[in-house]
């Protein structure tokens, strides 16, 4: 396996449904201790997708342009193959002179700063 199917993690806490062989156990753990577990794992996650951006600097990869930063000329937030809109980490990226980026496009950026979840490029190729 990729180690990359490994980066990427979604937690929520236990919650009771209907009609469910757990709905009806005694002992239930409490609220509170769920979202606690919740938030240890997180945070844990946290460390790990941070050390895994950083380790992407300076390297090149294909970002799907999505849309314009508001009030920041010529920055776009756009997202990478790995990434998932709404749930993964944006890439912002800064276009290069001659080369303006437009919604829909796919560009090649170099990554060249991380900021916890999220990716800084530049963009390195004209768009297509």
């Amino acid at each position: 396996m990729r180690q990359q199917q490994f980066e990427r993690l979604g937690v929520f806490p236990y919650s009771l449904e209907a009609n469910t062989p757990s709905a009806s156990f005694d002992d239930q753990v409490p609220a509170t201790l769920r979202q606690a577990r919740r938030d240890e794992l997180m945070e844990i996650q946290q460390q790990i997708v941070i050390q895994h951006n950083q380790a992407l600097v300076g390297q090149t990869r294909t970002v799907l342009v999505d849309r314009p930063v508001p009030d920041e000329h010529g920055v776009w937030i756009g997202r990478t193959a790995a990434d998932a809109p709404d749930i993964d980490g944006l890439v912002f990226v800064t276009e290069t002179p001659g080369c303006p980026l437009q919604a829909g496009a796919f560009v090649q950026c170099e990554i060249v700063a991380s900021q916890h979840y999220d990716l800084i490029a530049v963009a390195t190729g004209k768009p297509w």
